[in-house]
């Protein structure tokens, strides 16, 4: 038996299931429900030729909780900026604006993305995307698991019981962990979801009442005329 063997094996699995949350994380980043510039992190803007980090050419940044803005730090990364994030995420509602920097009072595009609406369709696909991700996700970390504690036993064999118990269970607290992480991930991007689309009801809601009030206020207007024409005759 080998405690270094059986400590690689450890390290190598634990390294596995952080990978395989990490990329979880990464991939629900990227389904934009809520404005996060964490989705635009692996964006690469071509300038003249050479692909450059979004973080070097522009600046990005909340403008409410649905939407975000980048802010290109010279006029010819505007058109390479713009082309990179539609390429990156075509969803995104987009409005260029020129405004005044305060520091240098000198003008500059602003680019603002809106993230797009979460209707009772969008809810449906998003939710079932989260829980498609979780599951393969879960399915590689069972796989890296039950392979680490594979490894771990053969390594181990002959060693007393209590022994390899105590690893396996370590082994196991690490997996919860990470298991327990991507439950929660989970968990908190389908709430995103929902209030997403509790926040386009709302918006719905509001929509309609304006319109039957501008309705009813048109219609009323138009029963005083018809009794004002009736008056002069």
């Amino acid at each position: 038996m080998s405690d270094k063997s059986v400590n690689e094996i450890f390290n190598e699995t634990k390294a596995k299931l952080n990978g395989y949350a990490m990329l979880f994380y990464f991939h629900l980043a990227n389904l934009c429900i809520k404005a996060d510039p964490l989705a635009l992190l692996s964006t690469t803007v071509d300038v003249d030729g050479a692909e450059q980090n979004l973080e070097d050419v522009a600046d990005a940044g909340l403008a409410d909780d649905y939407t975000f803005y980048i802010t290109p730090r010279a006029p010819e990364y505007v058109f390479p900026v713009c082309k990179a994030v539609k390429m990156a995420h075509p969803e995104f509602k987009v409005e260029e604006k020129v405004e005044r920097n305060e520091l240098s009072d000198e003008e500059e595009t602003v680019i603002y993305y809106t993230m797009p609406i979460v209707n009772e369709d969008r809810r449906d696909v998003c939710n079932d995307l989260i829980k498609t991700e979780y599951d393969v996700i879960v399915a590689k970390m069972d796989v890296a698991f039950t392979a680490g504690s594979a490894k771990i036993a053969a390594t181990m064999m002959g060693a007393e019981t209590e022994a390899v118990d105590r690893v396996k269970e370590k082994l196991q607290e690490v997996y919860d962990q990470h298991k327990q992480m991507c439950d929660k991930l989970r968990d908190e991007k389908m709430q995103e979801v929902e209030e997403a689309y509790q926040k386009y009801l709302s918006e719905q809601t509001e929509q309609n009442k304006q319109a039957e009030e501008k309705q009813a206020a048109e219609g009323g207007q138009s029963i005083f005329s018809m009794n004002m024409n009736d008056d002069d005759e």
